[in-house]
């Protein structure tokens, strides 16, 4: 009976130990399966360009093969972009790029073409020349008429209702004054900006609703910040364009513009009234190439018959060269393009 008892002890022992290696052998094989799902899923959600390079795994034979094959059109292309993409460090192109802000790459005008914004000057005076310009020239173009024009507020009126932006010449201070002494509204340096002010609001009441201003001479004006900053305040104050006549490299113009958040576009190149045709056509050549190299620029034109018919033929071929004609009011920035005074070599002048 005893041996009987030990024999099952014994069976019972045994069993167990047999049914603690089945349980191991089950929490390997659950932790198996569940690993290999694991992988699976993780598989199936990798990209397949991955899963690609998964399987093209390139041998020492294969390598070898590469080696010596010639390189395809597209790889040559791709290198060719590359070396185009790379700057040059020692290029003075890359380092121009580097040293100038953004804005002198870029163009402020929402276009896709290069652009140019033409105003002719000096209108207003000879009803004959005013009436032939508006005659001949549709909209797009931005007309200045002088402070001094008779029925002003008429002509005004009527070269809006035929679809031109028009502007009010505003007299500065030359560094001749008096010769030439550009008439009783002169803005002069050094004295009380109150005087200054009073003139300024006499062109403002003349300049009815979508009429700005531009400033006339004023190459020593416009060195004064002190004196301008009253002035362009004001204009701002009436919601008016104040537009940088650019007479001198010293002007002041655009830094207080800039510290009273004005937007105030400014000429970058200008046509003398006593050019001779040779003068004119090279004005005339540079302006192209000009507004495809820095997104659009602003060009004054006095309107004297023999600039007019010129000009007549020459905005014929804006279309021609892929350039756009726009008005003063359509650019957005101050600080438009380069500085095309100092990149011209301008001086003062009166």
């Amino acid at each position: 009976m005893k041996n009987i008892f030990f024999s099952f002890l014994s069976q019972i022992k045994n069993g167990l130990r047999a049914f603690r290696h089945f349980y191991w052998f089950l929490i390997i094989l659950f932790l198996v399966i569940l690993g290999g799902r694991y992988l699976w899923k993780e598989q199936e959600a990798r990209p397949e360009f991955e899963t690609q390079k998964q399987i093209n795994i390139q041998t020492p034979e294969t390598m070898k093969e590469a080696t010596n094959s010639p390189p395809s059109e597209q790889e040559d292309e791709d290198e060719d972009e590359d070396e185009e993409n790379t700057p040059d460090p020692e290029s003075p192109w890359t380092l121009l790029k580097t040293a100038l802000p953004a804005r002198y790459f870029e163009p402020s005008v929402n276009t896709e073409k290069p652009s140019v914004a033409l105003i002719l000057t000096g209108l207003g005076l000879n009803k004959t020349l005013t009436d032939r310009v508006l005659t001949t020239f549709k909209g797009k173009i931005t007309l200045v008429f002088s402070p001094h024009s008779p029925n002003l507020a008429d002509q005004l009126q009527r070269a809006r209702n035929l679809g031109f932006h028009t502007l009010i010449s505003l007299p500065m201070e030359p560094t001749s004054f008096p010769n030439p002494d550009p008439g009783p509204f002169t803005l002069l340096a050094n004295v009380d900006a109150s005087e200054n002010i009073k003139k300024t609001n006499a062109i403002l009441e003349m300049a009815s609703n979508g009429t700005d201003i531009i400033g006339e001479y004023g190459s020593y004006f416009t060195t004064s910040a002190k004196d301008l900053e009253p002035v362009l305040t004001e204009i701002k104050n009436h919601d008016r364009l104040f537009i940088d006549p650019n007479t001198t490299i010293h002007s002041q113009v655009q830094k207080t513009c800039k510290a009273l958040n004005m937007n105030c576009p400014q000429v970058d190149l200008t046509l003398s009234i006593l050019a001779n045709s040779t003068t004119r056509d090279e004005f005339f050549k540079k302006i192209i190439p000009n507004a495809k190299e820095n997104g659009i620029i602003v060009i004054s034109v006095p309107a004297i018959p023999i600039f007019i018919d010129h000009l007549n033929e020459w905005r014929n071929t804006l279309d021609i060269n892929g350039i756009t004609l726009v008005t003063i009011a359509e650019i957005k920035t101050p600080e438009h393009s380069l500085d095309t005074s100092k990149k011209q070599g301008k001086i003062d002048v009166n």
